[in-house]
């Protein structure tokens, strides 16, 4: 992915939204779960990450996905927020 952006000749801090859809499927049926995160894409910050990370800064956040310690990747990375709403909910049931 890191690759794939490099060669994208995007402006650096072009405004992204970066989005992420989960599905739990149980013995009383499924649910699904969404989450959207807008930020910028910033490119050289940092080569460490999955997908998007590397270069994606969500807004109001210290950097790059890809450059957070794991505490912030919890906070700011939409894939632990959907998880977290998706896991909430299969409590509830």
């Amino acid at each position: 992915y890191i690759k794939y952006w490099e060669n994208q000749h995007l402006p650096d801090r072009s405004v992204a939204t970066f989005t992420v859809a989960a599905a739990y499927i149980g013995p009383h049926g499924h649910l699904t779960e969404y989450e959207h995160c807008t930020g910028r894409i910033r490119q050289g910050v940092c080569t460490t990450g999955a997908g998007f990370d590397p270069v994606f800064w969500p807004d109001g956040a210290p950097s790059v996905l890809g450059a957070m310690t794991v505490a912030e990747q919890l906070k700011w990375s939409p894939r632990a927020v959907v998880a977290r709403k998706l896991l909430a909910k299969t409590v509830d049931q």
